[in-house]
């Protein structure tokens, strides 16, 4: 049950972000935070907030995941669940620097960089033995030929 101070808390939240206050409506929404399940709906506007407001996945994912811990059938749930996938993905292309590469992308380029590895050090091989092979016989004469000379 919600009570009459946390009530009035979050009217004053939302208040401010009718406003575009929105970092004293985080504060003030986490001020009407605790453990109980009437929290989720809370977390579900911090949430949004650090999302839509502030372009922050990482804290829009915290408050999304204790949404669904306080209410997992919630009215919301369906939509959170989407959220956080899109903030996944968005919180790693971050971390990243933009590129996300797959396991498999990754195990492919791993593989083909040790193919041209081999194919270099093959190359290297070859034009070390064409280099250090013993005088040929042309090559005999042609010196007997300067030393002559």
């Amino acid at each position: 049950m919600v009570t009459p101070r946390a009530a009035q808390i979050v009217k004053d939240a939302d208040s401010r972000v009718n406003d575009g206050d929105y970092l004293r409506a985080i504060n003030v929404y986490e001020a009407a935070l605790d453990d109980s399940q009437r929290c989720a709906e809370i977390h579900y506007k911090l949430a949004l907030l650090y999302d839509d407001k502030m372009n922050d996945p990482l804290n829009a994912l915290h408050h999304f995941k204790r949404y669904l811990t306080l209410d997992p059938t919630g009215p919301h749930a369906t939509e959170v669940k989407n959220f956080m996938k899109r903030d996944e993905i968005a919180l790693a292309t971050t971390l990243s620097g933009d590129a996300i590469v797959t396991r498999q992308e990754a195990a492919r380029l791993k593989n083909e960089n040790l193919a041209l590895r081999k194919e270099l050090e093959d190359r290297a091989l070859k034009l070390k033995a064409a280099t250090d092979k013993p005088d040929t016989p042309a090559s005999h004469s042609d010196r007997r030929k300067r030393k002559s000379r």
